[in-house]
C-alpha cells in the first residue's frame, strides 16, 4: 500500500506481496501497520534472510518483522539520534 508517498504492509499481508512490492520498488525498509498504528518494520535483510532459511512464502508480514525500531524526523537533531541506545 502507498500513503503519502509511504509504500507501507498490513501486517497480515503475505510475504509474497511484500517481496513483490520490495521488488518493484526498489525498497530497503518499510513500515509494518496493525490496527492502524506502525508495529513493526520490514527490512531488505530480513526477507532475504527468510527466504534463505525458508520454503514458505505464504506466511505474512507481522511473522518477520521487526517490533523494535526508531522513528525520527527531517527536524530530529543529530545529537539526539545519536544518544539513542540501539543495541539495547
Amino acid at each position: 500500500m502507498v500513503k503519502n508517498n509511504i509504500t507501507y504492509f498490513n501486517a497480515n499481508d503475505k510475504l509474497t506481496q511484500v517481496l513483490k512490492e520490495f521488488c518493484e520498488k526498489g525498497l530497503k525498509q518499510a513500515p509494518v501497520i496493525y490496527e492502524g498504528r506502525v508495529a513493526g518494520v520490514i527490512e531488505a535483510l530480513d526477507l532475504l534472510n527468510y527466504m534463505y532459511k525458508s520454503n514458505n512464502p505464504v506466511i505474512s508480514a507481522k511473522e518477520i518483522m521487526k517490533k523494535d525500531f526508531c522513528i525520527t524526523y527531517n527536524d530530529t537533531p543529530l545529537d539526539e539520534i545519536n544518544s539513542l541506545d540501539f543495541d539495547g
